[in-house]
């Protein structure tokens, strides 16, 4: 579910959806307290929502960040061991592999590879989600929590 924010500024008024609002820049944040706070009525309400809004999102970045991490941990061992495998010829277990297990080990690593890798681009996209949210929460904490 979208939450909405709406104030009143100089030339009319705003209906702010923060799903497609964030990710922003700083700039464009602040800019947008800016116009916040020109609606004495709605600020505090609108701060609180978007406050809300900001602590949910970063919590749930974070926690798919944490299931992301410990997805690329499994499927960059599971690589590992297949690369270990090749590289020797063997198995774990000291058994010489023949040509048709030898390609298919090598088929099994490459999606290991795309699995860890697709994994690492999440994790560090959910990581920078989640300080850029906590950071806005701070800004607010610093100019826009009160009014005036």
């Amino acid at each position: 579910m979208t939450q909405d924010i709406k104030f009143k500024t100089e030339r009319g008024s705003m209906l702010i959806h923060l799903d497609g609002m964030f990710p922003c820049t700083k700039e464009k944040f602040r800019k947008l307290l800016k116009y916040m706070k020109e609606d004495v009525e709605s600020f505090d309400e609108n701060i609180e929502i978007m406050k809300n809004w900001l602590l949910s999102e970063a919590h749930y970045c974070d926690e798919k960040m944490k299931k992301s991490a410990s997805s690329y941990f499994k499927f960059h061992q599971e690589w590992s061991d297949c690369k270990a495998h090749i590289d020797s010829g063997k198995w774990s277990n000291g058994v010489v592999m023949s040509a048709a297990e030898l390609k298919e080990e090598k088929a099994k690593m490459k999606h290991y590879k795309e699995q860890f890798t697709e994994f690492e681009i999440e994790a560090r996209e959910c990581k920078r989600k989640c300080e850029q949210y906590t950071g806005f929460l701070v800004i607010i904490e610093m100019d826009g929590g009160a009014n005036g």
